[in-house]
């Protein structure tokens, strides 16, 4: 069973797949005035993702949103 996570334990795996270059798709950006957003998905060795990426002017795109989710965890296969 797994036990709860650190929080910065979860940021910096929310930071290395934003940044990981095996993303499998990237939607088209779309611009909100002085923010533009990005839909991702991407599956990086037994975990997969999705989520939305915003960036705004001068900055580095952050998730606004993710879902994480173990594919190779039991309850994944039901």
């Amino acid at each position: 069973m797994f036990g709860p996570t650190a929080r910065q334990a979860t940021r910096d795996f929310a930071a290395a797949l934003a940044t990981d270059p095996r993303r499998l798709a990237a939607g088209p950006t779309r611009s909100h005035g002085n923010v533009a957003s990005t839909p991702v998905r991407a599956a990086v060795r037994r975990f997969a993702y999705s989520g939305l990426a915003v960036q705004r002017p001068g900055a580095e795109p952050q998730f606004a949103h993710m879902s994480v989710w173990d594919a190779a965890h039991p309850l994944a296969t039901v």
